[in-house]
Order: structure tokens, then sequence, then C-alpha cells
């Protein structure tokens, strides 16, 4: 949240269950990756904020987060 969202506030609520990282990747519509980074299990409790990199412009994308086996995905909007 919110979506759409600018590249410097793309808010995730995560809850902190397991004890596995959670991975976190943006995906354009070609399919390429233009960021992730990792949450480590003691970081899981309430939001996490991403600030996005300058080169990823607005747009549509797919908010893929994973952990373990357990895989969510979202469509989120950037604007400019």
């Amino acid at each position: 949240y919110p979506n759409p969202a600018t590249r410097d506030n793309v808010n995730l609520h995560l809850q902190g269950a397991g004890n596995e990282p959670v991975r976190v990747k943006m995906i354009d519509q070609l399919g390429k990756e233009v960021y992730a980074t990792t949450v480590e299990p003691n970081e899981l409790a309430g939001d996490q904020r991403l600030i996005l990199p300058a080169t990823v412009q607005g747009g549509v994308y797919i908010l893929l987060i994973r952990q373990g086996q357990k895989e969510i995905r979202q469509k989120v909007v950037l604007r400019n």
C-alpha cells in the first residue's frame, strides 16, 4: 500500500510468521526483475518500507513476496 504508490513509498505489512526470511521482488511487465531484497525473520513485525532505485520508472509491476513455500503476487502501480 498505497496503490498506486510512488518509487520512494511502497509499504508492505509483513506479519512475523515462521523463521525463514522473506524475499521481496518487483518485476516489470516484461518479466525483468527491477528490485529485490530480503527481510530477515527478526524484522518481520509490522510495516516494511521499500525505497526503489531511481531506475524504476512509473508503470505497472508485479510485487512477489515469498517465504519458504508460500508466495504472494500483487499488482502494483507506480506513479512518477
